[in-house]
């Protein structure tokens, strides 16, 4: 065949195949690039706002006014602002993409936000104040569904619209004869919940949270006790919240504190009556007003003080007894239409009972008159073998305790199984994604049970509690979705039909980020993207927050007060000084480490003192050269000492001038962030959280990873990280570990004492949790 014929052929058939392989191959490359970076500009918005979110819960949440829900709406705007851009348009055009989110999520402590378009009835606006137009008796005014189409409220009409009631016409006062419109909103706060139900034994709802928080409410039937030193009984309604851990891992000595009532004069058993609080006969004429009243000791391992902490009502039903108070009411309840009332709540008495603690720390001699009768036996708290000294932290594992007691008293027999998926008054729900059904893991049979540690990331428990938060989210995503994708569809170049809509498959690294943190995840879905259509999605965690605490975000430093001590995290091998116990503190508070003060003034305007009221505590004010500053600080029972030990006008107006409300903010963090632990986050860990205990770590030669999980530390148990025995044999003393087995135990009593310091302070004081 001659040349000719071969370049013949070159330019018939071969030159313009090369030629549609190289435009697809162009194209494919191109479309690949803008997938690319839709994606980065979808992952940078989504960043920015769960940065907003970290910035408004740390600096705003104590505002009055202000909530979770805001603070989500704002990082939703944050959100499509920063895409608008990203997308090089002016944030007055991010509405050209918010048809393309069909679904945004978003997570927080105790519950979860979707925001996602809804039809809504079309409201008539004002065309010239764009506010809605409301009729004399302030009924909304819409657009009815009969109006032309894209009609709007007209200027020349407003004069009949605002003073007939008898909107007619174009016009309807009931929104459903109202023209619909797409609107984008935050549907109602879903909580992390389930129903549990077995007949004739239990009915109640479960509320769950990120961590080991749980509210209970429901039904339980009971019968009559035949053993008086048992504890099973419940009235048959109940409604309960608390920390959920091990109650045998925690060991409490001393005694709680009662309030004591006193029968008023000329009242009798036969007709009980009213009851007061009326002072003690012996109290001192110093004795602080809001104790004026005497306390009874009680053994705080004594049945009575479960009963007083736990139950409300004693012998409530005479024919069923929930239990016997033993003849101890005088003091500890009152009569009220003939029952038996429990005089203060359980958190009062734990709380009453360490506030009392302090005052006697500070001089016992003083305040003795609030103990009838010999000594006092301070509160002591072990959890898992370590003390924990600190009154915060202390609080919280008495609570834990007590709530948790009473959880494997009456709901230990609870099964996974009893779970009501029921939807729609169906028999079963085809929604559904993990189904619980003959399940009969006991949830909440959580005492010296090694697997159902409620504080294991591995246990029962908090595996089941996933579960039921994926079901939830998923089934209320899908229906968010879905419900879109039928009544809207977006029309893509070149497509004949509508674009649909759909959830996509989460991974399970995405799913982890979910479950374990206060995360925003959002859907973007039929942009035309070259020749195909940009789906994804994005998940961003925010481990900067104060509205959760765990192992993750907990930042420790040897001295808070020492510029050359660095933070570090928990199982950072440079965090080894010879202090007793590590300072500690919330990520959050590291990276933004302003505390807000408020002033007390007096009526003159002078500044009396600084308060914290996150912490209750004092600081003293320092002037120099007519400036105010905030100097030292001081407990708030320092404070009580000085207000007797001073005069009235010194130090009573110290305490009681409350009339001031200027902010200020004190910057007391001098401590860097370790660069290995925290910066980069490269380093061997010397230590794991591991069942719920801190354990040391070896690495063997090969560079694995080994936990030693024996009952004395020594190494003769060790795992790897997924739980396989190791099988070899090593012989191992403390110098074959990072740290020494007193570095190991003063780690856990720090870790044990911030986890409960600041969940137990967390929950107290934010006002997020008003929804």
């Amino acid at each position: 065949m001659k040349y000719q014929n071969f370049a013949i052929i070159f330019v018939v058939i071969l030159l313009p195949i090369s030629m549609v392989l190289s435009y697809y191959i162009q194209n494919q490359t191109d479309t690949l690039v803008l997938q690319t970076t839709y994606r980065t500009k979808l992952n940078d918005s989504t960043y920015d706002a769960i940065a907003a979110y970290q910035m408004n819960t740390l600096n705003t949440q104590r505002i009055s006014g202000e909530s979770v829900k805001s603070y989500v709406l704002a990082s939703v705007n944050t959100f499509f602002t920063t895409l608008a851009a990203n997308m090089g348009m002016s944030s007055a055009a991010k509405s050209r993409f918010m048809s393309y989110v069909p679904a945004i999520l978003f997570t927080t402590y105790d519950g979860y936000y979707i925001y996602s378009p809804t039809k809504v009835a079309e409201v008539a606006i004002n065309p010239n104040d764009g506010n809605a137009i409301l009729t004399n008796e302030g009924s909304i005014v819409y657009i009815s569904e009969d109006a032309p189409i894209n009609f709007k409220a007209q200027e020349s009409d407003l004069s009949t619209l605002t003073n007939d009631r008898n909107v007619t016409g174009n016009y309807t006062l009931n929104p459903d004869d109202a023209k619909l419109e797409y609107s984008y909103l935050l549907k109602p706060f879903i909580y992390y919940s389930a129903e549990y139900k077995e007949t004739g034994k239990y009915d109640f709802v479960a509320s769950y949270t990120l961590d080991n928080y749980v509210t209970l409410y429901g039904t339980r039937e009971y019968t009559a006790k035949t053993d008086s030193s048992t504890l099973n009984g419940i009235t048959r309604d109940f409604s309960k919240s608390g920390y959920l851990i091990d109650p045998d891992k925690i060991t409490l000595t001393g005694e709680v504190l009662i309030k004591t009532v006193t029968r008023k004069n000329g009242e009798s058993d036969a007709e009980p009556g009213s009851y007061e609080d009326i002072a003690a006969s012996n109290a001192s004429a110093d004795s602080l007003s809001k104790n004026n009243v005497k306390y009874q000791k009680i053994d705080i391992n004594n049945s009575n003080a479960y009963n007083y902490i736990n139950y409300y009502y004693f012998n409530e039903d005479d024919s069923v007894q929930t239990y016997t108070n033993n003849g101890v009411t005088s003091y500890a309840s009152r009569k009220k239409d003939g029952k038996n009332i429990r005089y203060q709540t359980g958190d009062e008495i734990i709380e009453s009972t360490l506030d009392i603690e302090e005052l006697l720390n500070v001089d016992n001699a003083k305040y003795s008159y609030l103990i009838e009768g010999g000594t006092y036996a301070p509160i002591t708290v072990t959890y898992n073998g370590q003390l924990i000294e600190d009154r915060e932290a202390k609080e919280y594992y008495i609570k834990a305790y007590f709530f948790s007691k009473w959880v494997q008293n009456n709901l230990s027999e609870v099964t996974a199984g009893s779970v009501n998926l029921r939807k729609d008054n169906q028999e079963s729900n085809t929604f559904a994604y993990v189904s619980f059904e003959n399940d009969d893991s006991k949830i909440f049979n959580i005492q010296s049970i090694s697997e159902n540690n409620p504080e294991s990331e591995d246990s029962i428990f908090v595996d089941h509690k996933r579960n039921i938060i994926k079901n939830s989210i998923q089934y209320n995503l899908n229906t968010a979705i879905s419900t879109y994708n039928a009544n809207h569809g977006i029309a893509i170049e070149a497509q004949s039909v509508p674009y649909a809509y759909q959830l996509p498959v989460l991974s399970g690294a995405d799913w982890d980020s979910i479950l374990n943190n206060v995360t925003m995840v959002s859907f973007m879905q039929g942009i035309p993207c070259g020749n195909t259509t940009f789906n994804n999605y994005a998940v961003v965690k925010s481990d900067e927050n104060n509205t959760e605490v765990s192992v993750d975000n907990l930042y420790f430093t040897a001295n808070m007060d020492d510029s050359n001590s660095n933070y570090h995290k928990i199982d950072c091998a440079e965090l080894n000084t010879p202090n007793s116990v590590y300072d500690s503190d919330l990520s959050a508070e590291f990276k933004y480490d302003a505390k807000k003060l408020n002033s007390k003034i007096d009526n003159n305007d002078n500044i009396i003192c600084f308060y914290d009221d996150s912490t209750n505590t004092y600081y003293e004010v320092v002037e120099q050269d007519g400036e105010k500053s905030v100097g030292a600080a001081v407990s708030a029972a320092e404070a009580a000492t000085r207000m007797w030990q001073a005069s009235p006008g010194v130090y009573r107006s110290w305490i009681d001038a409350t009339n001031g409300s200027e902010l200020r903010y004190l910057y007391d963090h001098k401590n860097l962030g370790c660069y290995d632990c925290i910066i980069s986050g490269i380093y061997t860990p010397a230590v794991k959280y591991y069942y719920g205990q801190l354990r040391r770590t070896y690495v063997e030669e090969n560079g694995s990873l080994l936990i030693d999980i024996s009952s004395n530390d020594d190494g003769t148990y060790l795992v790897y990280e997924n739980g396989t025995k190791y099988e070899k044999t090593l012989s191992l003393d403390n110098s074959s570990f990072q740290i020494s087995k007193e570095e190991l135990n003063k780690r856990r009593k720090s870790l044990y004492t911030a986890l409960g310091k600041y969940r137990n302070g967390i929950y107290k004081t934010n006002d997020y949790v008003n929804r």
